[in-house]
């Protein structure tokens, strides 16, 4: 079963569930990955029991594509929500409020669409859950070029392939993370969100003025190495300017 609408019968239903499946499936490119309707949510499902016990109008929306970013998966479900809250005349607003309107909370926004190692949007999600007074959401490529950074107070790229995340992005969404940038908004890389940041590609960002190492050079004792090498470990003394100390507190 792929991903899917999940309806009680009835004809409230009937009219609801075509508008959120054209909502999502405008979308979706890939015709085995488009969102259809089955009927009727499984026995034990709150959906079955609101229908059978309420006579509520109950589904269940599904997405079962796990290799999709779940950035994608969120963007679905909004989509189809939307169409439904449209359609019962309850929202003016659209799909791409992804954060209260008022709130004091630090909102960071994670990018983990291509370009992304499988464990850093997961990883980041642990740490930022224990920070206090602070919403995480996860952004995609998407959500970028559609301009939702401009909800969020920083955005952070974690590792993967610099090249990738720009590719990704393309044209337009590096262009949103530099807006986002210049007028003032966080911008935190990881790895590869630190090439993607940097100032050397024809497809980085320049955001930063730094230069990544990106060749294969001769070390003196130790022979021909590529920007891999780490080196043994070694303990590193950071010094901040006034200026920085007062930037980061």
């Amino acid at each position: 079963m792929g991903s899917s609408i999940i309806d009680a019968k009835g004809k409230a239903a009937d009219v609801a569930v075509p508008k959120m499946l054209a909502a999502v499936n405008a979308t979706i490119t890939d015709p085995k990955k488009k969102l259809v309707r089955l009927r009727y949510p499984v026995d034990g499902s709150l959906a079955r029991a609101a229908h059978e016990r309420l006579g509520a109008a109950s589904m269940i929306l599904e997405t079962t594509f796990k290799s999709q970013p779940l950035s994608k998966r969120a963007r679905q479900h909004r989509l189809m929500v939307h169409a439904l809250l449209t359609h019962l005349q309850m929202v003016d607003s659209t799909s791409q409020v992804m954060l209260p309107a008022k709130t004091e909370a630090l909102r960071v926004a994670v990018y983990d669409a291509g370009g992304v190692g499988s464990n850093g949007p997961r990883e980041l999600d642990r740490v930022l859950r224990g920070m206090p007074a602070t919403m995480a959401r996860r952004v995609g490529a998407e959500d970028i070029r559609n301009g939702v950074l401009t909800q969020f107070d920083v955005a952070i790229f974690p590792g993967g392939s610099g090249s990738k995340q720009a590719a990704a992005l393309d044209a337009r969404g590096r262009k949103a993370v530099q807006a986002f940038v210049q007028r003032g908004g966080g911008y935190v890389g990881i790895c590869a969100g630190s090439y993607l940041a940097a100032a050397n590609y024809s497809w980085s960002l320049g955001i930063s003025n730094h230069k990544t190492f990106c060749e294969t050079i001769d070390l003196p004792n130790i022979g021909r190495k590529s920007m891999w090498y780490r080196g043994p470990t070694a303990t590193v003394k950071v010094e901040l300017t006034a200026e920085g100390r007062e930037i980061l507190g």
